[in-house]
């Protein structure tokens, strides 16, 4: 079963909603969304726990989404071991274009953003 089955076909839509806000981001001319790639959003979305996808509205759930990747790319977290979607090559790697550091400020911007903060 996978992560989209897993989440009662939650995880996609997520991950739809986050692309969507950094593209609405970008265009707003914030930097923070610059460097975040759409394969990158789908990879961060895909470490997030399953139980943390579900439950009547987006909103709240984009929220949860959202805070457990703020929680869990600050600065000091361990990530080296976080993997792509499809679970061959690490995320945060000197191969990559990106670094956990772009990744938790996009989040963090992107909470801001939201109104959430």
């Amino acid at each position: 079963m996978d992560k989209h089955d897993r989440t009662h076909q939650r995880f996609k839509k997520v991950v739809r909603i986050v692309k969507n806000l950094r593209v609405e981001m970008e265009e707003a001319g914030i930097d923070e969304a610059k460097p975040i790639p759409s394969f990158l959003i789908e990879s961060l979305v895909y470490r997030v726990p399953d139980e943390y996808f579900g439950g009547p509205a987006f909103y709240p759930e984009l929220r949860r989404v959202l805070a457990w990747l703020l929680n869990n790319t600050m600065p000091g977290k361990d990530c080296s071991k976080w993997t792509e979607e499809n679970e061959i090559k690490f995320l945060f790697h000197s191969s990559q274009s990106w670094t956990q550091e772009q990744a938790h400020a996009f989040i963090s911007t992107a909470w801001d953003y939201v109104g959430f903060g």
